[in-house]
């Protein structure tokens, strides 16, 4: 199959390119020209300089391709007209390139469970369930959906919404691990919150399995099911945030001792985080934004209709994943940065 990824230098598209260069894909990666490709030069992939908010710089040469994974994206929210330019447009872009192919290849847009938002304790949220996003950068992931909904009559496209990502080489989840190693875990909220995650390989999974068989979204003019074409990717167990520190203890062989946060704690340093990002001209560990999605309620989704619809079966438990994470960062130096 020949598959163009955007996003591809991201965390999630490496694991992404090296998942479909196993399956024996011809691969091209659309990049800027600043980004560092090395990661994924070893997998003797094309190269393909643009932008996503520049189609004049990639549109022409999309025709040809069976699947565009479209993950490029923009996480912080200081910057809110980048947040739509990356997010909004450039799904609309990448639909519009495609579109405009005598043979429209399958598009997978990658969102986010943060254009859902967050749900109830004891209910994850499904795919059919209205979205209600509590922060500037889900809102600009579900506008991002949108603008691919307004462009399925013209390309088949799929929706895909993980929960948070960890795995080997991700620099954001990283810093759990690292606290863990310390013994401690800081919980957002004095309440008890329950997550989805998944491990980077098993996201990279899904997404080829939801290429090769998933559904698409119906024409703009068709209403179609509550949720056809669109797809959480999540591991089945959830767990609190509490439970999360006390597996990432065991996975880094340590004790590990919870302290939850109040939720105006949680929100002073964020402000304080932003404000020292922005002085710096950088991006924050913690933003207003992200506090505003760890404190607004449950972040757990089902993955169950990509398990049971697609037959994805994902044999490797949550414990083993966030061992095999913390091996990884243990054998490349991280923990001695």
């Amino acid at each position: 199959m020949r598959v163009l990824i955007t996003g591809a230098t991201g965390f999630i598209g490496r694991h992404l390119a090296w998942r479909l260069a196993s399956l024996g894909d011809d691969i091209t990666c659309l990049v800027r020209p600043t980004s560092d490709r090395a990661a994924l030069a070893e997998l003797g992939v094309r190269f393909l300089e643009g932008d996503v908010t520049r189609p004049e710089t990639f549109a022409a040469q999309v025709a040809g391709f069976d699947a565009v994974y479209h993950l490029a994206g923009c996480l912080s929210a200081l910057d809110r007209d980048r947040l739509q330019a990356v997010n909004e447009a450039g799904v609309g872009h990448v639909a519009d390139a495609c579109a405009a192919c005598p043979r429209p290849p399958i598009l997978l847009v990658v969102s986010s469970l943060a254009a859902a938002g967050p749900g109830r304790r004891r209910q994850p949220r499904v795919e059919g369930d209205p979205p209600a996003p509590v922060s500037a950068y889900g809102r600009s992931k579900l506008a991002g959906e949108v603008a691919a909904r307004a462009r399925a009559g013209r390309v088949p496209t799929t929706i895909l919404r993980p929960p948070i990502v960890y795995g080997e080489g991700d620099a954001a989840t990283f810093e759990l691990f690292r606290l863990a190693r310390r013994g401690v875990h800081l919980t957002p909220t004095l309440r008890s919150r329950t997550f989805s995650t998944i491990h980077v390989a098993d996201l990279a999974h899904v997404m080829v399995r939801v290429v090769e068989s998933g559904e698409r979204l119906p024409p703009p003019d068709q209403a179609g099911s509550p949720g056809q074409g669109v797809y959480f990717a999540a591991d089945k167990e959830v767990v609190t945030f509490a439970e999360l520190g006390r597996r990432l203890g065991r996975a880094v062989h340590r004790p590990v001792r919870v302290i939850p946060l109040p939720s105006p704690l949680t929100w002073a340093a964020a402000a304080a985080s932003e404000a020292w990002a922005r002085l710096r001209g950088t991006t924050p560990e913690l933003s207003l934004d992200k506090a505003r999605e760890a404190t607004a309620g449950s972040w757990a989704c089902s993955g169950a209709k990509a398990r049971d619809g697609l037959r994805i079966k994902l044999r490797t438990s949550m414990d083993e994943r966030l061992a095999q994470t913390a091996r990884w960062y243990q054998d490349q130096g991280w923990f001695d940065r």
